[in-house]
């Protein structure tokens, strides 16, 4: 903290843990923006753009069922979607394909990240 009052530059911080920084801490920003989760419109239009022109999509890929029942932030979809390519290109050209349920790995791998685990159902 002393060394942040001491500087006298600007200082740009980031977190998504605002609840664990100490009050006397914050009382000591001139300004703090906060970055909600994007709503299920916008994460569609985040999917929508992250997957063009990467590899084709399976008939199975519903975006408009991903950006309503996974709620992530931007960063969280693109790690997810850093994975998804790594998952592909250790694939042979020919079964370069995006899938919904490798998709939907790749999302449950980034909750998981964050404790939040999902379980399918078998009957």
């Amino acid at each position: 903290m002393q060394r942040v009052e001491n500087f006298d530059g600007t200082i740009i911080m980031a977190t998504n843990l605002k609840n664990n920084i100490d009050e006397a801490f914050v009382r000591r920003f001139q300004l703090m923006i906060n970055f909600p989760i994007p709503d299920k419109h916008t994460r569609f239009r985040l999917w929508s753009n992250l997957l063009e022109n990467t590899f084709p999509l399976h008939k199975d890929v519903d975006l408009v069922q991903i950006a309503e029942n996974y709620k992530l932030t931007g960063g969280t979809m693109k790690n997810a979607f850093r994975s998804l390519l790594l998952e592909l290109y250790d694939k042979p050209v020919q079964n370069r394909i995006i899938r919904q349920e490798d998709l939907q790995r790749v999302i449950d791998f980034e909750y998981s990240k964050n404790g939040v685990h999902s379980f399918k159902r078998k009957f």
